[in-house]
């Protein structure tokens, strides 16, 4: 079974990157990829190692549970990966081509 998993993790006073780029090569052996350096976001649709995605997150948290390090906050959201666009046709269409917001 794959799962999806998605990553935002935001630091204060990491000017220098060090805390980020210690816990980057985590994310990335866990089979993630950096969506976006700006809010620190890390994601793959298709995580078939649920065991390894797991170590690789309590890496990270102890990396983060060292007294210098100042959190802002770390999402994660792990859920069964369902493929994209996945939507019924009839349904994807009604949405792009029909819908309209509600008249006041």
């Amino acid at each position: 079974m794959a799962w999806q998993i998605i990553v935002r993790l935001s630091l204060d006073a990491d000017g220098n990157s060090a805390v980020r780029n210690k816990v980057a090569p985590f994310f990335t052996n866990m089979g993630l990829h950096q969506r976006s350096r700006r809010t620190g976001t890390w994601e793959s649709y298709e995580i078939e190692d649920m065991q390894k995605a797991c170590s690789g997150l309590r890496k990270v948290t102890r990396v983060l549970e060292n007294p210098g390090v100042r959190l802002d906050h770390l999402w994660v959201y792990i859920a069964k990966a369902h493929k994209r666009n996945c939507l019924p046709i009839n349904l994807s269409a009604f949405l792009a081509t029909k819908w309209r917001s509600p008249k006041s």
